[in-house]
């Protein structure tokens, strides 16, 4: 039958359906696989762009550090330390640090500060840790009190003067002369010369906040020193004079022989011969002391016993030995307990001055390891009194310094001139009268338009005790046993002339009231500065912390490497 298959068709038939379905499972599976493997590419393709992309940004932003970095701009945004509620930033840390640095760099040698080598990792002397230790201790504490001062003045109201103001805006204008006298920007200088992120704004409010606290802590010292009057300071003197007075006294110096050892001997029989060449420079010391029991007989016995002790020296050197001056040499003025304990190693043999049966003319031996002291007393325990004196400063003028052709042995030098000004000056004033009217007059002439501005007499020193001057030659003429109100005079110093004129001595004023004032003031300022302490706690930050140590320490050592280039002349080896 037509519509009949056959049994062979019906099988050709089903194969036929049957590859039909396989070819298209077939095209399904090769669309799956070509899609996955497109898929995969297009993965591949997109992980390569994103690597490239991710090399590119990680060397831009190492590009960016770097630059960034030597413009501190990281640092800038980077706490170091938090005061209170205020953060510090690295950059303002490490200015710190560097100014501490700098500030005691030419004194360090004699704390133990090895100058010559960096500080960070330098051991303090005594097992106290290292240098760079000790100065982030010290930061940190400066910081935590500036902050706290200048944060309780602003609370208060305080304000800069008008002065003060004139003072900061020329800070500010020499910073700018200074970088233009370089060749660069305000910023760049900064940048070279301080810390990396401390900018012209930045420097401007360091300053200003540093004068806002200097200026508070005298407004705050005004007030604690009100809070003590001279009773109290009477009192607190009475409880303890010695503390505070003074002696007068003539010492000599026997110094002791090590005994050589003998061959064969015994240790105790050395001991015993060092025991009796001691004893007899202790016989020797008692005998000067009896046989020169006045000022005089003291002053001429030393002077010849040091003669002679270098007499058997060769003729140049015995020549320089002359210079040995024992009216000079063995005086000592206005010493206090302290002074002598601390000199002498020894409270008792400071106390022996202070003793209440002490008068003129008493002496004593003293004995250390190396020596045997003779010692006459001259005036016994003493109140310093205080002087009021004028003065007029003579500086020396500029020394242009000349080609060998053009200099003359016959012209003057600058210390000359000073004198011969100085001299002038005393010449005048006594033409005009020789009075205290007409050395007032003297010096207002004399003045600066400044120091006419300035609030007081010009020139005009009072309530002055022995050191308060910080000259010792002013300090010496002062207070001279045998000075009295009226007396003028000009002083020499290595670097100027002085004009003086005594005005008064004040007999009722004595160097212990501004000394024991100064140490309730002194107290009370501590005990402020506490208090407020515990208000604004110290915080540190690790990251911030190890950016400003970094770069202080490469501006500490490059301002070191640039002292040592400038003591060795080599500056052009060296740009700083």
């Amino acid at each position: 039958m037509a519509d009949k298959l056959s049994k062979y068709e019906k099988q050709r038939l089903k194969e036929k359906a049957k590859f039909e379905r396989e070819r298209e499972q077939w095209k399904k599976q090769e669309t799956k696989m070509r899609v996955k493997k497109t898929r995969k590419k297009d993965r591949t393709e997109g992980m390569i762009k994103l690597i490239a992309i991710v090399v590119a940004v990680i060397v831009a932003l190492s590009l960016l550090s770097i630059y960034a970095g030597s413009y501190g701009i990281p640092g800038r945004f980077m706490p170091a330390l938090t005061v209170g509620s205020q953060n510090v930033s690295a950059p303002e840390w490490a200015f710190n640090f560097s100014n501490l640095y700098r500030s005691i760099y030419s004194y360090g040698m004699y704390y133990g500060l090895d100058t010559n080598s960096s500080l960070f990792g330098q051991p303090v002397q005594g097992g106290m840790g290292t240098w760079d230790e000790t100065f982030t201790k010290q930061v940190h504490q400066s910081l935590q009190n500036e902050i706290l001062l200048y944060t309780e003045a602003k609370k208060a109201g305080f304000q800069l003067s008008e002065e003060l103001l004139e003072d900061l805006e020329a800070t500010m204008k020499e910073v700018e002369e200074v970088a233009l006298l370089y060749g660069m920007s305000v910023a760049a200088y900064l940048r070279e010369n301080y810390v990396p992120g401390i900018t012209k704004a930045k420097f401007r409010q360091l300053e200003e906040r540093k004068l806002t606290v200097q200026a508070f802590i005298e407004q705050k010292t005004e007030e604690f020193r009100a809070l003590h009057p001279l009773e109290e300071l009477r009192e607190k003197y009475s409880e303890d004079p010695a503390a505070y007075n003074q002696v007068d006294f003539r010492i000599y110096d026997f110094a002791k022989d090590t005994v050589e050892e003998i061959e064969g001997e015994s240790v105790p029989e050395t001991v015993v011969r060092q025991t009796q060449a001691d004893q007899a420079v202790e016989d020797k010391a008692v005998a000067f002391l009896r046989q020169n029991g006045t000022e005089a007989g003291f002053v001429a016995a030393a002077q010849a016993l040091y003669d002679a002790q270098h007499q058997h020296e060769e003729d140049e050197e015995f020549d320089h030995a002359h210079d040995y001056d024992a009216q000079t040499a063995t005086l000592n003025m206005r010493k206090r307990r302290a002074d002598i304990g601390q000199t002498y190693n020894s409270e008792e043999f400071a106390a022996w001055f202070f003793e209440d049966a002490r008068k003129a003319g008493d002496t004593t031996t003293w004995e250390d390891d190396s020596s045997v002291y003779a010692v006459l007393l001259l005036k016994p325990s003493y109140a310093q009194t205080t002087v009021d004196f004028y003065s007029i400063n003579v500086d020396q003028p500029p020394h242009e310094h000349l080609g060998d052709e053009e200099h003359s042995d016959d012209e003057p030098t600058p210390q000359e001139q000073a004198r011969k000004s100085a001299d002038e000056l005393y010449a005048k004033w006594q033409e005009n009268g020789g009075t205290e009217e007409a050395f007032v007059e003297l010096v207002n002439e004399q003045a600066s338009f400044t120091e006419m501005e300035e609030e007081g007499q010009p020139g005009l020193s009072e309530k002055m005790a022995p050191g308060d001057t910080g000259v010792a030659e002013l300090d010496a003429w002062l207070f001279d046993p045998a000075r009295k109100a009226g007396d003028a005079a000009v002083i020499e110093t290595a670097s100027n002339c002085k004009v003086v004129y005594l005005s008064s001595v004040n007999e009722d004023v004595f160097a212990w009231h501004s000394e024991i004032e100064g140490e309730l003031v002194d107290a009370d300022y501590a005990a402020y500065v506490e208090e407020l302490q515990e208000d604004y706690p110290l915080g540190h930050h690790g990251i911030g912390m190890r950016f400003a140590l970094a770069n202080a320490k490469k501006m500490c050592d490059e301002f070191m490497m640039y002292q040592q280039a400038q003591n060795n002349n080599n500056l052009d080896y060296y740009d700083f």
